[in-house]
């Protein structure tokens, strides 16, 4: 697995998880990502005729005989665009996470919110790969925009879509259905409780029924999922305590599930 994806993964792992990351290892982090910036110069030409803004500025995923990378969430991307703009985008939300003042962090963030801009899917778009771009943005967003004024403007339409699709199901249907609620849990309560409350019976059910781990799913299926279904739903009210679930597997099917 390539060594700055890995870095990402697993930084964005122990955050949903509730995992301690020291100051000084999250400076490590950042640094060993930022070292990761440079394209080739195929790539360099590409992202200079680029006109609608889809191609990353700074952080590209590297080239594996035509295989995507993965999402945070364990699901495969349908298409390269969306991984591309998937890992360039979490890298950046992490980076901004941790070394918001930092010039080089500072300049890569302001120059993609210029590219986002000039693009369909962060201002919403319902076609093919651009609604699980517009997750990624909305991710980047709740980061860099705290006002959430932009956010705003993505949010309800990817919502609305959220409320007809439930897991697997919508990824099918071209919804990222656990991306979009990781990205639901890193908003503000009160932007993010609608939609929330809309699917909160398909969340609970998801916490209560568990998931198949293990081999016979790869990373389709896996532990975080839960956690971030855990995350997601301890924002509402009458929730709380759900922030405190235990995650854990059991069974000879490595089940996994939620002790609420």
């Amino acid at each position: 697995m390539p060594e700055t994806y890995e870095i990402l993964r697993e930084a964005n792992r122990r955050l949903i998880q509730g995992l301690p990351i020291p100051a000084e290892e999250r400076a490590g982090i950042c640094e060993a990502l930022l070292l990761s910036a440079r394209f080739s110069e195929a790539e360099n030409l590409k992202r200079n005729a680029d006109t609608r803004g889809f191609r990353p500025l700074f952080f590209s995923p590297p080239y594996i005989n035509g295989k995507k990378l993965r999402l945070l969430t364990g699901q495969l991307p349908a298409t390269q665009i969306f991984a591309s703009n998937h890992y360039e985008l979490e890298i950046l939300r992490l980076l901004a996470l941790w070394m918001p003042e930092d010039t080089r962090v500072a300049s890569m963030v302001s120059a993609t919110l210029e590219r986002l801009d000039k693009t369909c899917f962060a201002h919403f778009c319902p076609t093919g790969e651009c609604v699980g771009c517009g997750v990624a943005a909305l991710r980047f967003l709740s980061v860099v925009q705290p006002d959430g004024a932009w956010a705003q403007e993505l949010l309800p339409p990817l919502g609305k879509m959220f409320s007809k699709t439930r897991g697997m199901a919508g990824y099918r249907a071209n919804f990222p259905t656990f991306y979009f609620c990781l990205a639901l849990s890193g908003l503000p309560d009160e932007m993010a409780e609608p939609y929330i409350r809309a699917k909160a019976a398909f969340l609970q059910t998801m916490l209560t029924r568990g998931c198949l781990t293990g081999p016979a799913v790869g990373d389709t299926y896996s532990p975080l999922l839960l956690y971030i279904v855990r995350n997601t739903l301890c924002k509402l009210d009458g929730f709380r305590d759900i922030a405190r679930a235990e995650i854990y597997i059991a069974g000879k099917d490595n089940r996994c599930y939620a002790r609420v």
